[in-house]
């Protein structure tokens, strides 16, 4: 009986650990910002970008963008699949709401750099450098 006990116990305590490690958060799940460098002279785009697991490892995102230049701002909503492999992270967005008819999604290639620091670029109608970053991370 006793070493019933002790099996069945282990096996609980293996069940946990492994439902503990499948729970865990990916290191681009959560809340980021983001900004890019100028580009088309003085436009910057900044925004914020949730990211919420699904199933089978992929990850669904909302992104919200602002696009600001001297002439004009264009305010996004879109809804996003991010994929991650090796540090390497593809966003791909499609347009829920835009302040500009004809905007083009925004679709990022990004390093995952730490759990803190996305860099790359962002690849839409225009193409620029950008850092997502979360917490007390200073962007340059």
């Amino acid at each position: 009986m006793i070493k019933r006990a002790a099996l069945l116990a282990a096996v609980l305590i293996g069940a946990a650990s492994i439902a503990t490690a499948a729970a865990a958060p990916h290191a681009v799940d959560g809340a980021w910002a983001f900004k890019t460098v100028p580009f088309q002279g003085d436009c910057v785009m900044t925004g914020r970008l949730i990211v919420k697991p699904t199933a089978k490892g992929a990850h669904a995102c909302e992104l919200i963008a602002y696009q600001t230049c001297s002439a004009y701002k264009i305010t996004t909503k879109q809804t996003c699949q991010l994929s991650e492999t090796n540090g390497a992270v593809t966003i791909k967005s499609k347009i829920v709401h835009s302040t500009s008819t004809g905007y083009a999604p925004d679709d990022f290639e990004l390093k995952l750099e730490s759990a803190a620091r996305m860099t790359g670029e962002l690849r839409s109608a225009d193409v620029a450098k950008v850092v997502f970053y979360r917490g007390d991370e200073a962007i340059s």
